[in-house]
């Protein structure tokens, strides 16, 4: 990115019964991954069996070693721990998300933010052309950007 932004995640992983789960932390700021990364695994799930339990625990616990740069990001975090908690179930289980409640698999549409530097570049957007067939854009324009009609880009 222009901007010098730097994405960074975090993978959550959970053991148990032969079987491993999954879940990303996607906050925002990377000192916040750093500091996790560094604590390292410092809270005892050894006595979760259930999903509720694992909840009732996430509750009482701050999956943070210093304050989160946004109180926001709190939530992100839970989330990934909650992932990786139903993700373990459903491995454990030997079923998917789809088969556990009964319903069938459909597509699903995902959204892809990114950056634009300022001044906005059109042509990064050209330029990062999807790879799946069906696809569309949209744009957020910043207070910067002029009052001039964003160039609009779609692929099929």
């Amino acid at each position: 990115m222009d901007d010098g932004f730097v994405r960074v995640t975090t993978l959550i992983e959970m053991h148990g019964a032969g079987a491993e789960g999954v879940g990303e932390d996607v906050t925002y700021e990377a000192e916040d991954h750093d500091r996790l990364q560094e604590a390292g695994a410092v809270h005892d799930l050894t006595r979760v069996r259930t999903l509720g339990d694992l909840g009732d625990l996430l509750d009482d616990l701050d999956l943070f070693p210093a304050p989160p740069g946004m109180e926001a990001f709190r939530d992100y975090r839970r989330w990934a721990f909650e992932s990786a908690g139903l993700d373990l179930a459903l491995r454990q289980a030997g079923t998917s998300l789809a088969e556990a409640l009964g319903v069938v698999p459909r597509a699903v549409r995902f959204v892809a933010s990114m950056r634009f530097p300022e001044p906005p570049d059109a042509e990064r957007l050209l330029r990062s052309r999807p790879s799946w067939t069906r696809r569309r854009t949209g744009t957020t324009t910043s207070s910067t950007w002029s009052p001039a009609p964003a160039p609009s880009a779609s692929w099929t």
